[in-house]
């Protein structure tokens, strides 16, 4: 009873706090209290297990399963997945009180693990003193008791003392004391506001960021999230899980846009599965690029370049970020050596830093906004074509001598655009089909684009679409698999369908990486790893290259009204846009959320994945017991492991059917099981009567003899119990 009352010391107020810090991010004020029940039940089931010896104990959490899976099978089958979802708090409360079980078990057994768990309590106790995070004042008082617990649980372990040396019990009978003072402490009113800690946060403010600033260097990896879009890989990650690591800030001019595209890698090459950059070589195609826009609109309408293009700024810095990709939106305008105090070469379409970049670091970038929501901009890209060199070297000498680009260096890189962003794409008859359909009616490339654009922006966006199948192993496989049975997926199936639909239509695309960034001009933002997106860029002839963002939820193009205009709003996405037929005889089914019935299927795994769960916890618990059980006896002395294992054999040969008679002494019960067993099987009695009777201490010979005893006894309880005898091997665990 009192080892069970001793790890309630440390299992129960771990339970507690908790549950007062997550209560409120479960179901809500309505359950709280339900919430406490359950991780209280779901912990008394552990303890039972442990410290109950009767065998059916087992069967606590087996009877408590079986009642929940009957409640939820007893509900009409449309109802149930909803009635598992609406009570989700449940599993969770369960889990609460599992893992206090778990953790307050290495807690009460181990001193090391105790040595190192309550004194980080403290400390973050002391650190709430700075900062107030944790406002619930039960939680705060019992911290205080388990601090209290430990600090009398030391005194009791270092305190050399006669008459009553068991500390557990000793503990036990203090506790009640020690919750009282837990309970005064909470008792105390609190103040309404922290205390003022400013000049020693400000401090600690200050020297983290200084050691971070100044230990770039030592941080030679690169910090990707390419489950969220960006990273060096071009492959399908299947399912995504979501993130808030702030990775830069972003701070944009007043006059800038609310969405900003930062590029960052530049992928040229698809096989069906995955994107690779055969593009390389280092060039200044991001110059040309940015010329190409300007002699653009000195060819179409000189008089009024503002209403096509402007120049704006944005500054970048890094945060928790290390990476030597220079991140930009496209049409940047670069000086001489790259943006600022950055130096970076061009490599096929990425920038990259001759320096790694990390904490602090910062860079500013000028580039020129595109108007690609006005009317006007469309009647540019459609009536835009290759300058010439006149134009061309005008533009030069008008802009910025800074980023000059030769035009013989232009049309080379116009040479390069075709080469590597246009390979031949066939698709197969049914998409081809399709894609002709939707575009037979517009009559510029630009309005393709955004025709099928707006197709994929109609799908579905979900970040779990699974792995690829197998058989997707090209582009034409993929684009089928896509449009005609999947319809769904995350940023990067909608580029990649969108690039290879493009590319079909005879301009050349590619896939770009990077971030997609929801700016307040004037304002500073933060960059989250969650911001990372991947999206499509068309290259047309005299324009160079336009940002097509097929992703659905993506923003609308950027907008400002022209000189002319008094009032005008963007124009709005086609209606009515018909999306392709799916193959898939199930998925026809389907009908839009708002025209369906309301049907529910009931997922077994619902019911299976809890099972698993029970089971597994079960298995790690015995494997905890068998390890704690193993540090304990390595901590033995060689008496003390003597007469654990001479017991263990008692209650082996007790199992096999031959139980010490009251009164029997070690040697009459000896010679009685000799007669049925072999000889040297129990040698063990010899010695554990000697013991018994002579105070005769055993050494390493005899704890020996005992363990070989024990493998003997052990191959017998097998034969003899067959199946059952792992039951059998467990209950043994508490003499090892």
């Amino acid at each position: 009873m009192a080892d069970c009352l001793y790890d309630l010391l440390f299992m129960l107020p771990l339970c507690l706090i908790t549950d007062l810090l997550a209560a409120a991010f479960l179901q809500g004020p309505e359950h709280s209290v339900w919430i406490y029940v359950v991780s209280v039940f779901s912990l008394g089931i552990f303890v039972l297990i442990k410290h109950w010896k009767n065998r059916i104990r087992y069967l606590v959490p087996g009877i408590a399963l079986s009642a929940v899976v009957t409640v939820i099978l007893l509900q009409p089958a449309g109802e149930r997945t909803e009635l598992i979802l609406r009570n989700l708090w449940v599993l969770w409360a369960f889990l609460i009180g599992t893992g206090s079980f778990f953790l307050g078990s290495f807690v009460a057994a181990v001193r090391t693990v105790r040595r190192i768990f309550i004194p980080g309590t403290a400390v973050l106790m002391v650190l709430n003193l700075f900062f107030r995070k944790i406002d619930s004042k039960p939680a705060v008082a019992l911290a205080f008791f388990l601090i209290l617990l430990f600090v009398a649980d030391e005194i009791q372990h270092r305190w050399k003392k006669s008459g009553y040396p068991d500390v557990k019990k000793h503990l036990v009978y203090i506790a009640p004391f020690l919750l009282i003072t837990g309970i005064a402490v909470f008792q105390i009113p609190a103040p309404e506001k922290p205390l003022d800690w400013t000049f020693a946060v400000r401090a600690a403010k200050q020297a983290f960021s200084y050691v971070k600033e100044n230990t770039v260097w030592m941080h030679t990896g690169e910090d990707y999230n390419a489950e969220v879009g960006f990273s060096e890989e071009g492959i399908f990650y299947g399912n995504l899980s979501g993130k808030s690591k702030e990775m830069m800030q972003l701070k944009a001019d007043t006059g800038g846009e609310n969405t900003v595209y930062l590029n960052g890698k530049t992928m040229d090459t698809f096989n069906g599965r995955e994107w690779t950059e055969n593009y390389t070589e280092e060039n200044n195609d991001r110059r040309a690029d940015t010329i190409e826009l300007l002699a653009a609109v000195e060819n179409y309408d000189a008089e009024h370049t503002t209403d096509y293009i402007r120049r704006t700024n944005i500054t970048l810095t890094f945060r928790d970020f290390y990476t030597k990709y220079c991140f930009a939106p496209i049409k940047a305008v670069p000086g001489e050596s790259g943006f600022g105090n950055v130096e970076w070469t061009q490599k096929g379409g990425d920038l990259i830093a001759s320096r790694q970049l990390g904490y602090k670091k910062n860079y500013l970038v000028s580039y020129y906004r595109q108007n690609r929501g006005n009317e006007r901009f469309k009647g540019l890209l459609e009536h835009s074509s290759v300058p010439d060199e006149k134009t061309w070297d005008s533009v030069n000498r008008r802009y910025a001598a800074a980023f000059t680009v030769p035009y013989g260096d232009y049309l080379d890189y116009r040479k390069k655009v075709y080469e590597f962003y246009l390979p031949e794409t066939p698709l197969s008859p049914d998409s081809e089909k399709y894609f002709a359909k939707i575009t037979k009616d517009d009559g510029s490339d630009y309005e393709k684009c955004c025709r099928i654009r707006d197709v994929f922006a109609s799908m579905a966006y979900t970040k779990t679409p699974g792995e690829l199948p197998t058989d997707v192993n090209s582009p034409e496989r993929f684009m089928d698999y896509f449009m005609f049975e999947k319809q769904e997926g995350y940023c990067f199936y909608y580029a990649t369908a969108f690039v290879l639909a493009v590319r079909n239509q005879g301009l050349p695309a590619r896939l770009v990486q990077g971030y997609r960034v929801s700016a307040i001009p004037g304002k500073t933002v933060g960059v989250k790893s969650d911001s990372a997106h991947a999206w499509a860029e068309v290259y047309f002839d005299g324009i160079g290259w336009v940002v097509f963002d097929p992703t659905p939820g993506a923003p609308e193009d950027g907008y400002w009204m022209t000189e002319e205009e008094d009032q005008k709003t963007p124009s709005a996405s086609p209606a009515g846009m018909e999306l392709p037929e799916k193959k898939d005889p199930q998925a026809l089914t389907e009908l839009p959320s708002e025209n369906r019935e309301k049907k529910t299927a009931f997922h077994w795994q619902m019911v299976w994945i809890p099972v698993s769960a029970a089971i597994l916890l079960l298995i790690l618990y015995l494997a905890a017991e068998r390890l704690i059980g193993q540090m304990k006896y390595r901590n033995l002395s060689t008496e003390e492991k003597f007469l654990s294992a001479c017991r263990k054999n008692i209650r082996i040969l007790e199992y096999l059917g031959y139980r010490m008679e009251a009164g029997e002494t070690p040697r009459e019960y000896g010679v009685r099981i000799m007669k049925k067993l072999e000889r040297e099987d129990v040698a063990f009695i010899v010695p554990y009567e000697r013991y018994c009777y002579a105070d005769e201490i055993p050494g390493e010979e005899e704890l020996t003899l005992v363990g070989e005893n024990t493998k003997k006894l052990l191959r017998e309880l097998k034969k003899a119990k067959g199946k059952r005898y792992f039951l059998y091997y467990f209950r043994l665990m508490k003499y090892t």
